[in-house]
């Protein structure tokens, strides 16, 4: 484990033999000393902590737990204990972390919306953990079979579970859980959950924007590094122009570079991308930035494939969201400017600032009938919305919708593998957003829902294993509960969308960026163009994979070949199939070559 580590980049390195266990760490520069004093692994009397991440709570915990002077990695093993298992709950900030005490007791434990990433395997007596699957593939007790339903769910675009990779012998640590193994076997239990629907602030409109600015600045503060520059993505929308505004001043007071990053197509890319191009409103930004590094990212000569099967090298597997792993040019600006940390405003629009969907559910609720009534204008539906009975006809109504467009929608995983029905099932179980429910329902579902932990783990591994670490202020715990905990009539209105974020950045953001609605929707778009481009690659590959034993287990390859020359003869407008899909299909291919000819994980 420790040789298949040393490939990712780090500045200090330590390890801790017990009898029974074994620990050892990598570290970044970044991670080590922009707001740590220790070097990840503590030991006290046979009690070995190890963390990965930042601690935003150091000093109330040394009020509580340690009050003599000591670095972090003491002041964790004093607060393990006096708190045992329920040390992760009193935690704050982004981390995965590893608890060794005595011969046969270890805790695994990942911060509340799985920031930092958290694999194990355990086979008999013998429990292996790290922050890459790639790390744990050499060991021989680790089972290395393919995870067929982890496949099917990948390439329908299910997350069922924060636990599955695509092994069978390889799990994560979900956000926000912990897992114990001791003589009693392995316990999971959750160590954060969203604040009840019913715990609600009561709070004056001003003083909750004034509120909402200041967690939100604390956030930012919480990331940046003490010393050394830090990077910035910046997209045309809301939630990472909001991140720049804010660290601007505090940065300039400091005397810190700031890079700031903007992925976009290449003014002469193809018209088939159909991606809106955000220049206008970044350069709007930038106008308001203090002057700085800026880089725009186009990457239109990088090939996808090719990176494609870089990613899974990075990673061991297939993986879901890996933004960096199509952009190139990030990586490069980058270790130019010698930046380990990349501030991105993922988490905004899923829980802090998000578009305000179940409005109808939350003006009925607080019996705002006139607000309902400029959204409804037939008078039978408002008489149905007025009305419990009513509520409950057409709640109903929504999770049979939801229900006959999972049976309705096309699939690429073979029918001998599940049939229409028991996909439509899982789709169902398992949406992408909730059928009914209101403003605060919706974010909570979010908040605890595997989608948000997945990509994290995903983006922390690719950024890692290239020197640098994703930071998100949108998932910062403190600011997340106080947004859940606001009234919904706070957060959207019949006539406005993410009314607090906009309110909050009054003054600080351009108005033709603070107040717009028509954001594209794709994060890297260089992606969407390159797809096109390297159209006959992917045809290639797909073709060359028809009778893929691994592959037909689980997937209908014709159909996926079919749809591919479809889509991109209908020039993607017939809406059946994405380029997530595709892609995921893609990875599959290029993953099952590997394991079928390559064999790159054989161990002696």
């Amino acid at each position: 484990m420790e040789a298949r580590a040393r490939v990712w980049p780090s500045a200090h390195q330590r390890a801790y033999a017990t009898k029974n266990a074994y620990v050892a760490s990598n570290t970044l520069r970044g991670s080590a000393d922009a707001n740590r004093d220790s070097n990840s692994v503590g030991e006290i009397q046979g009690t070995v902590v190890l963390f990965d991440g930042r601690l935003d709570n150091v000093e109330e915990l040394r009020s509580f737990f340690s009050p003599c002077d000591g670095n972090q990695d003491s002041l964790l093993v004093n607060a393990w204990r006096k708190r045992n298992l329920r040390l992760p709950a009193s935690l704050i900030g982004d981390f995965a972390m590893a608890v060794v005490e005595g011969e046969n007791q270890l805790l695994l434990a990942r911060d509340p919306f799985g920031v930092r990433p958290l694999f194990f395997a355990r086979s008999g007596g013998w429990v292996a953990f790290a922050s890459s699957m790639d790390v744990l593939l050499p060991l021989p007790f680790v089972d290395r079979t393919p995870n067929t339903s982890w496949m099917a769910d990948f390439v329908e675009g299910i997350k069922a579970d924060g636990t599955a990779t695509p092994y069978r012998g390889i799990m994560a640590v979900s956000a926000g859980t912990q897992i114990s193994f001791g003589p009693a076997g392995m316990e999971t239990r959750r160590h954060w959950n969203p604040p009840a629907l019913d715990d609600l602030l009561d709070i004056d409109p001003n003083e909750a924007v004034e509120e909402f600015r200041r967690l939100f600045d604390q956030a930012i503060v919480a990331r940046l590094p003490d010393r050394g520059p830090a990077a910035f993505e910046l997209s045309g929308g809301l939630d990472s122009t909001s991140i720049a505004v804010s660290a601007a001043p505090i940065m300039v007071e400091r005397g810190q570079r700031m890079l700031t990053l903007s992925h976009v197509l290449g003014r002469d890319a193809d018209s088939q991308s159909r991606v809106r191009d955000e220049r206008p409103q970044i350069e709007a930004v930038l106008g308001v930035l203090p002057p700085g590094e800026h880089r725009w990212l186009d990457n239109s000569h990088q090939p996808q494939v090719a990176s494609m099967t870089d990613t899974i090298l990075r990673h061991g597997g297939p993986v879901r969201r890996d933004f960096n792993s199509v952009q190139h040019g990030l990586v490069e600006a980058l270790r130019e400017h010698d930046c380990e940390v990349l501030f991105s405003g993922f988490g905004g629009d899923d829980i802090v600032t998000g578009a305000g969907a179940g409005l109808l559910e939350s003006l009925a609720q607080d019996r705002r009938w006139d607000e309902l009534k400029q959204l409804i204008s037939h008078p039978l539906s408002r008489l149905a919305w007025r009305n419990a009975v009513g509520r409950h006809f057409l709640r109903s109504h929504a999770h049979r919708r939801l229900s006959d467009q999972a049976l309705a929608k096309p699939r690429l995983t073979g029918t001998q593998f599940l049939s229409d029905n028991e996909l439509a099932q899982r789709r169902t179980r398992f949406p992408l957003v909730p059928a009914w429910g209101t403003i605060g329902a919706r974010e909570r579902w979010r908040a605890a829902a595997p989608a948000i932990g997945i990509r994290g783990q995903d983006s922390a591994v690719g950024a890692g294993s290239q020197g640098f670490e994703y930071v998100y202020p949108m998932l910062d715990v403190r600011l997340v509960e106080f947004v859940l905990r606001l009234p919904d009539r706070l957060k959207r209105t019949v006539e406005d969308r993410r009314c607090m974020i906009r309110r909050a950045m009054e003054g600080r953001l351009p108005d033709m960026v603070r107040t717009r609605d028509d954001k594209s929707p794709s994060a890297v778009p260089v992606a969407a163009a390159r797809f096109h481009l390297e159209h006959e690659d992917y045809l290639a590959l797909f073709k060359r994979n028809l009778d893929n034993p691994l592959l037909t287990q689980v997937l209908d390859m014709p159909r996926g070949l079919a749809a591919l020359r479809a889509f991109q003869d209908l020039q993607g407008s017939n809406g059946a199939f994405s380029l997530r899909h595709f892609r995921a299909i893609a990875q599959l291919c290029l993953w099952s070559e590997q394991l079928l000819h390559h064999q790159p994980y054989q161990t002696e």
